[in-house]
């Protein structure tokens, strides 16, 4: 696999599962998933591992390509320094999982 020109790490860090958290989530995956080129642009979601769980099961289906890391860490900082870490661009954007 080709390595991506840019990585977008999307962070949600708040109770994943609810009713506002899935919606926006849903919502910036979807706009992701417009904006993208698959072989360009990758996607990262990063959850607190006891949230991930929680996720809808198709959230991830929204935008094609894009895949779940699961952190054993609870707050904004350690998820993202955790999404940066695995991120295979030169480049790293950093979104809230309800910044569409």
């Amino acid at each position: 696999m080709a390595t991506p020109v840019l990585s977008v790490v999307v962070v949600s860090d708040y109770a994943a599962g609810e009713a506002l958290a899935s919606d926006g989530l849903h919502s910036t995956l979807s706009a992701l998933a417009r904006q993208r080129h698959a072989a360009d642009v990758e996607v990262i979601v990063c959850e607190d591992d006891r949230l991930a769980r929680a996720l809808p099961p198709d959230v991830l289906d929204l935008c094609p390509g894009a895949r779940l890391l699961s952190v054993p860490a609870t707050g904004s900082y350690a998820l993202r320094n955790a999404g940066v870490r695995a991120a295979r661009a030169p480049i790293v954007a950093i979104l809230d999982a309800d910044c569409r």
